[in-house]
């Protein structure tokens, strides 16, 4: 009899439009013991910046004041091995002085794990956000920058097997679709599947080898029928080194073939009267990839030096993609209650293309932040931020500089249930 009654709730559940997640949990051993945890809390912050536009130095900065108020709750299912966690959160925003650039921006994330035995673990997750950004666009000629709206949906699911405590294997999907509210924009829609195997040959070293295939669709030219789709076959290597309970080292070693067919109208003047037809054209190129990470615990804190380099031959547009970055990163109690850190980003990317339509671009941007944070309790906990900004294009000529102070109060009341 305590089938069929779960049989009916499961049908019932169906007929009501009920979510798949939720109907995986009913169809859960009802005897199982389930850990419910509820976590509430809300963020409130001001932030005081001389260029809340991020305008260029040709253009005048604007100063302003604006409070942004973050609810959210944190929520979790757990029992054992089957595991399901979210989060949803609200980001108001509003400005004192330009309240054309008032929102309200939500975002919705949800992963369900589940470990049918030691060997095997299954995840699946999605990460809904809607964002509004300040990028820079194209428009009447000049360079502006502007608050572009843009929703994002980030959907995978891995599945793991980890025969042995050295051996690890892997398999995972991506969906990842970026839709600008604005149609001069470029919208993205990627497809990736990867395999990674990982070897723990000794206490201190590992080895890994992967493979992924990505399909990228996207459009240069907003409003037209043009449009680039783009293949990448990867191949990467990587290790990584504990060099003692304090320091650990990572790196990794990649080799991409990109192939980019474009499909565009053509005008075929053979036919009276004339037509537009379809036309493609297809290129291929070798591109490599590679990336480390320093990793240094402190008693109460850590370090973190990470740098990446991406060369990519652009295949289609004729010419090439270098992106470059290097981040350092250190944070630490100096009491109980009391917090420091701070961090410097450098980060550059050079294209150079043949393509008419698309500009080519010379970027220089380096950041940092300092940031003191107390904990006035479990609950509660305050923090100031100071922020500044350099950002520079040679190509298209734009310059940004931009400072900025934020003070934050954070709670969260963690509830088990």
């Amino acid at each position: 009899m305590p089938t069929v009654a779960l049989a009916r709730r499961l049908a019932a559940a169906l007929r009501g439009g009920a979510a798949p997640l939720f109907v995986l949990l009913l169809a859960a051993d009802a005897a199982a013991a389930w850990r419910v945890e509820l976590t509430p809390g809300v963020r409130v912050a001001t932030e005081v910046s001389d260029n809340v536009t991020f305008a260029d130095k040709d253009r005048d900065a604007v100063n302003d004041i604006f409070l942004t108020v973050e609810p959210a709750l944190d929520w979790t299912l757990d029992r054992g091995d089957l595991r399901l966690a979210g989060r949803s959160r609200e980001r108001i925003e509003r400005f004192m002085e330009n309240d054309q650039l008032d929102g309200n921006d939500p975002g919705h994330r949800v992963t369900l794990t589940w470990q049918p035995t030691e060997q095997w673990t299954v995840e699946l997750r999605e990460d809904f956000q809607r964002t509004r950004n300040l990028d820079e666009a194209v428009a009447a000629g000049g360079i502006v920058v502007e608050r572009e709206r843009r929703t994002t949906n980030d959907a995978g699911a891995t599945l793991t097997y980890r025969p042995t405590e050295q051996v690890t294997v892997s398999a995972a999907y991506t969906n990842y679709n970026s839709q600008s509210a604005d149609p001069r924009n470029t919208d993205y829609l990627l497809h990736m599947g990867q395999v990674t195997g990982s070897y723990q040959w000794t206490e201190q070293l590992g080895f890994s080898l992967g493979a992924n295939i990505q399909d990228y669709d996207f459009n240069p030219f907003p409003g037209s029928r043009a449009r680039f789709f783009t293949r990448n076959y990867g191949l990467f290597l990587g290790a990584g080194y504990r060099v003692n309970e304090r320091l650990q080292l990572s790196v990794q070693l990649g080799e991409r073939l990109t192939e980019q067919t474009t499909r565009f109208p053509a005008l075929d003047a053979t036919t009276f009267p004339p037509r537009f037809t379809e036309e493609q054209d297809t290129s291929s190129n070798l591109a490599n990839t590679f990336s480390l990470a320093a990793t240094y615990r402190l008693e109460r804190g850590s370090i973190t030096l990470d740098g990446s380099q991406d060369l990519t031959a652009t295949a289609g547009a004729g010419g090439t993609v270098e992106r470059r970055s290097l981040r350092l990163a250190a944070d630490r109690w100096i009491t109980p209650d009391w917090k420091v850190g701070g961090s410097v980003s450098y980060s550059t990317n050079k294209s150079d293309t043949l393509q008419a339509g698309i500009i080519s671009r010379d970027s220089r941007s380096l950041s940092g932040s300092a940031n003191l944070t107390y904990r006035f309790n479990d609950e509660w906990s305050g923090g100031l931020a100071l922020r500044r900004l350099q950002y520079r294009d040679t190509a298209i000529g734009t310059e940004v500089v931009r400072n900025s102070a934020v003070v934050t109060v954070t709670a969260r009341w963690r509830n088990l249930l």
